[in-house]
């Protein structure tokens, strides 16, 4: 089950605030676990972004479906995603993210920290931004973040989008890997991660 795309400044009560602070801003203990299945994992981590050899840019594509749309992205998302955690679902959903986002816009927090990557990429907007650019200012004001992993994780993410003091600060959503994943259900988010959801790609 995944929540709402909703915005990080939210309201928490001394338990849910509790929650969140007693995680540290270093890398989770959960990330430090080992796989469940070498093999698996070593399989995503070549997976390919089936649409970038193929696509053809929307501007060229006008007036011939009307399903095609403006360029301006509605709800340009990053996602952050423990790829260890869910047992032998974190390879298959990191693997569906992938084919479904393309590998640019999905960092697994074994590889990537979240505090450098977001960093550089409000830098990169704002630069972006005072050339000229009106796509960047679209993404900026309307970008989202996906939470996949267990309490650790999602609270390493929150904290790091507070401490970065982001403008404007990107709506956060949470999927939960976890085992337990208390801080999502503390939230009405649910604690359990559907695992059909990673079927379509698996059976390509």
């Amino acid at each position: 089950m995944t929540s709402s795309l909703s915005s990080p400044q939210i309201s928490v009560s001394p338990t849910q605030h509790q929650a969140i602070h007693r995680y540290p801003t270093r890398r989770p203990a959960e990330l430090e676990a080992p796989p469940v299945d070498q093999a698996e994992y070593t399989a995503y981590r070549t997976a390919t972004d089936l649409r970038e050899p193929y696509r053809v840019p929307l501007t060229y594509l006008r007036n011939t479906k009307k399903f095609v749309g403006h360029e301006l992205p509605e709800a340009p998302l990053i996602v952050f995603i423990n790829s260890r955690s869910g047992g032998r679902a974190g390879p298959a959903l990191t693997e569906t993210l992938f084919h479904a986002l393309g590998h640019s816009q999905v960092y697994d927090l074994r590889e990537f920290r979240p505090g450098p990557v977001l960093q550089t990429i409000y830098a990169n907007l704002a630069a972006a931004i005072e050339n000229g650019d009106k796509m960047a200012s679209v993404v900026r004001s309307r970008l989202r973040i996906l939470a996949a992993g267990g309490d650790g994780t999602v609270a390493w993410i929150l904290k790091t989008v507070r401490e970065l003091q982001l403008e404007p600060p990107p709506a956060v959503a949470v999927m939960p890997l976890g085992t337990g994943n208390d801080l999502s259900l503390s939230f009405g988010w649910g604690n359990t991660f559907l695992h059909k959801t990673t079927r379509p790609c698996m059976q390509q």
